[in-house]
């Protein structure tokens, strides 16, 4: 949500869902064998926190559109403007496009970008800037901002970097204590874990961002000591607890899982 100037709130606020049928979580979901009836197991949401991260009509879209994975990525409009206030989405599958699903993707994203840079953009021109302590940031408490505010000011500006979330997989266990007469077949899901993850990048000749194949920022034999190794670290550590001030990022973790 954002105040009437442009800036985004201070504030947490519940997403903008639909008033029924709203969840928080995925759990599973049943099979049965006999008459191919199939439920899905949601954990539906609190009327008191106002926890809802989806709703029936994500639900509807995931399964029609047939989205089972997704890429989505902001990048300049063009190599010519590469501090334009714009930035242009690239996004897999096509099947995205006018869903709710992408704008969550470009939220997520977005949010990222502006809290590794420490630069918030206005939406509303002139498009001005300011730091994002003096803004969105104020949402997380003072021990979370610390986390992620010495890192950012060691940011080398003089490096270009990409960060993007990245979902491990998501794993499921059938039920094991089904009766072995029944009909019914129970598999849950588990917690998806959510990777932020770094790469140095760099111009080629045509003036194109590319990533640079020397980079061991993601190494598992290496550990890259640098302050945007460190950022998305850190991110990914408190995924979760970022998540409860910017919904967006938990409701992402849920539309994975449909």
């Amino acid at each position: 949500m954002r105040t009437p100037d442009g800036w985004l709130s201070e504030q947490t606020h519940p997403l903008n869902l639909s008033k029924h049928r709203r969840f928080s979580k995925v759990h599973g979901i049943t099979f049965n064998m006999e008459t191919g009836e199939i439920n899905f197991l949601f954990q539906p949401e609190c009327v008191i926190s106002k926890d809802g991260l989806f709703d029936v009509n994500d639900v509807k879209e995931v399964l029609a559109n047939d989205i089972t994975s997704s890429t989505f990525t902001l990048d300049p409009p063009n190599s010519e403007c590469r501090w334009h206030p714009f930035q242009e989405m690239k996004y897999t599958p096509s099947a995205l496009s006018n869903t709710n699903y992408k704008n969550t993707l470009l939220y997520a994203g977005y949010l990222l970008k502006m809290i590794s840079t420490d630069i918030e953009v206005c939406s509303k021109p002139p498009f001005q800037m300011r730091q994002i302590s003096n803004g969105f940031m104020k949402r997380l408490p003072e021990w979370l901002q610390n986390k992620l505010k010495p890192i950012n000011n060691k940011l080398k500006l003089d490096n270009l970097h990409r960060f993007w979330i990245e979902a491990q997989k998501i794993t499921y266990q059938a039920d094991s204590n089904k009766n072995r007469h029944s009909n019914i077949l129970t598999y849950y899901l588990g917690d998806v874990k959510m990777y932020v993850k770094t790469q140095l990048m760099q111009y080629d000749e045509k003036g194109h961002v590319i990533g640079d194949t020397n980079d061991q920022s993601n190494s598992n034999d290496l550990v890259d000591d640098s302050p945007e190794a460190h950022f998305a670290r850190t991110f990914t550590k408190y995924y979760d607890q970022i998540g409860l001030y910017f919904p967006e990022l938990l409701r992402l973790k849920e539309l994975l899982q449909l």
